[in-house]
């Protein structure tokens, strides 16, 4: 397989592509969900990020999304899908529909988000499912564990492998 890595902030989306066991390109977009929400991302960025994935995520492998940040990590709790397990694209459309549907105070109320997480979760769906549409990648998998805490975690097992640490 090849891989994507898509994180999503406020400010930016972060895509790092992985392909035939390299890493093909890290980019930053300026489309997050608070500049969604404040209407600073134009029609221009999203065309950026479409002709981006179209032209530079290829390979001759399925391609795999992984997702980190906070809203992709409590739709996969919404979703009650098992560790491990992917969610497919379908499903984020679902969630995005549904959630679009509600205001801000009714998502706290029926969904029991904080109120720092029920308005950006629409514009992080919308982020997640464009970019898997324009990959043509049909799941994303949510690890547990994220970046920085894998990263540490490796790094201990590489001291404890050398006798470095306890």
């Amino acid at each position: 397989h090849s891989y994507l890595y898509i994180d999503v902030g406020g400010g930016s989306t972060e895509l790092t592509f992985f392909a035939d066991g390299k890493l093909r390109y890290k980019e930053s977009f300026n489309i997050g969900t608070i500049r969604l929400l404040k209407n600073m991302v134009t029609e221009q960025h999203w065309g950026e990020l479409r002709d981006h994935m179209k032209s530079n995520t290829k390979s001759k492998w399925p391609i795999i999304a992984i997702g980190s940040g906070g809203n992709i990590n409590k739709v996969f709790s919404l979703s009650k899908r098992k560790e491990g397990k992917p969610l497919p694209l379908e499903l984020l459309k679902d969630y995005h529909k549904e959630f679009s549907s509600f205001s801000v105070e009714d998502r706290i109320r029926i969904y029991k988000l904080r109120e720092d997480r029920a308005d950006v979760i629409v514009p992080a769906l919308q982020i997640y499912v464009n970019v898997m549409r324009w990959g043509g990648i049909d799941e994303i998998y949510v690890p547990k564990i994220g970046l920085a805490d894998g990263l540490i975690q490796s790094l201990y097992y590489d001291l404890q492998k050398q006798g470095l640490a306890d």
